[in-house]
């Protein structure tokens, strides 16, 4: 079972500013459905017009949205990159009235306070041995390219750096240093630490990986264009 839900975290649909962008608008709904709700709780209880009518239709109203809630945290999460135990209070707070706009509003100031300025940026593996560079195609295109992901929302650039590597090409690859060099949109880490080429499996690293269809090891010069400017950093 654990096997089966670690596979499905590793599938992310959804950028993270797209999957936050869903989620927010669902938390909203899911309030909406509350405020409808209580609204036809007090048209019973004062016996207003319509009142034998007010429950289950709001009822009705509600419970949908309710389970929809429920579909989008679980099928957002991933892309967001969200521990189990916040999917969890996320999932709580659709119980309690209100609950989904105090949980966004939470996680705004706290994951996601720097949410504006990352949701767009970046981070490249520059990975070179001697005259050689480590390139992927990606899952969605043609191009080579070097290894790169998104930043998640709330997540520093040394710790998306991490997750890259452990991502395309497992812990085995982590060195002790490496350096950095940042445009306005993407941070390029070239390794300087110790490692081999011929000792990665770069096949079985691309079949586990959703971001890429394959790996390989070609030369600098034949990748001019990829890695202009950041070799001059270094």
């Amino acid at each position: 079972m654990a096997s089966v839900i670690d596979k499905f975290e590793t599938h992310k649909p959804f950028t993270p500013a797209e999957a936050w962008t869903v989620f927010k608008l669902f938390a909203f709904a899911e309030a909406i459905g509350w405020s409808i709700l209580i609204a036809a709780l007090l048209i019973y209880h004062y016996k207003l017009p319509g009142n034998n009518l007010s429950i289950p239709i709001a009822g009705q109203i509600h419970g949908t949205i309710f389970l929809a809630y429920f579909a989008v945290v679980f099928f957002v999460y991933p892309s967001l990159g969200w521990k189990r135990t916040i999917t969890l209070f996320a999932l709580l707070a659709g119980v309690v009235p209100y609950g989904t706009l105090i949980f966004e509003q939470a996680l705004l100031k706290t994951l996601y306070k720097n949410f504006t300025h990352n949701r767009s940026e970046s981070v490249s593996l520059l990975a070179t041995k001697g005259e050689k560079v480590l390139v992927m195609q990606p899952s969605k295109g043609i191009v080579w390219s070097l290894p790169t992901l998104p930043v998640n929302v709330g997540e520093s650039h040394d710790a998306a750096i991490i997750r890259l590597m452990n991502t395309f090409l497992g812990t085995s690859f982590l060195v002790k240093q490496v350096k950095k060099y940042s445009t306005n949109t993407n941070t390029c880490f070239r390794i300087c630490g110790d490692f081999d080429f011929n000792k990665l499996d770069l096949i079985d690293a691309a079949s586990k990986s959703p971001f890429a269809d394959e790996f390989a090891v070609v030369s600098i010069d034949q990748m001019p264009n990829l890695i202009h400017g950041y070799d001059k950093q270094y």
